[in-house]
C-alpha cells in the first residue's frame, strides 16, 4: 500500500474508534439536576441531624461545601426513581426538606415525606430464574 492510502485507513480507523467512544460514554440520566438540588438541601441541613455525617467522603474545608461538591458528581448518575419531577414537585420536595420542622428521619429519607414520595426508586423486575425455579400448580380440574 502506497503511505497516502495508509493514512486515509488509519484516520477512518480512528474515526470509528471515536464514534464508539464518544457513544459507549453517553448517559441515560434522569434527572441530575433535581438530584441535585434535592443533595444540596440535605447537604445544608446534615449538621442539624446526629445521624448524617459529613466525615465522608474524607475532605478538607468546610463540610456543607465538601457535601455539595460530592454530591454535583454522584448526581450525574441521575435519580434512582428513574423520574424526574422538576417544577412544583420538586419545589414541594425541597421545601418541605428545608424546613426546620422537617424531623432529620425525613431528611435521612426524604423518599418518605410524601412530597418527595417520587424518590422512591421502582421495585425491581421479578427474576426470571427464581420463577423458573418455582414450582407449577397443576390446575383444577386437569386429572
Amino acid at each position: 500500500m502506497r503511505p497516502a492510502v495508509h493514512v486515509r485507513v488509519f484516520g477512518a480507523a480512528l474515526l470509528a474508534l471515536g464514534i464508539a467512544a464518544a457513544a459507549a460514554c453517553g448517559t441515560d440520566a434522569v434527572g441530575v439536576e433535581s438530584c441535585r438540588k434535592i443533595e444540596t438541601v440535605r447537604c445544608r441541613r446534615a449538621p442539624g441531624c446526629p445521624n448524617l455525617s459529613l466525615a465522608m467522603p474524607v475532605h478538607t474545608g468546610n463540610d456543607i461545601d465538601a457535601c455539595i461538591r460530592f454530591y454535583n458528581d454522584a448526581c450525574q448518575h441521575g435519580l434512582a426513581s428513574g423520574a424526574d419531577h422538576s417544577g412544583p414537585d420538586l419545589n414541594a420536595c425541597v421545601n418541605v426538606l428545608s424546613s426546620t420542622e422537617t424531623p432529620c428521619s425525613v431528611v435521612e429519607h426524604p423518599e418518605s415525606a410524601p412530597a418527595c414520595a417520587w424518590l422512591t426508586p421502582p421495585a425491581p423486575a421479578p427474576d426470571a430464574a427464581v420463577e423458573a425455579d418455582a414450582p407449577v400448580e397443576a390446575e383444577a380440574g386437569s386429572d
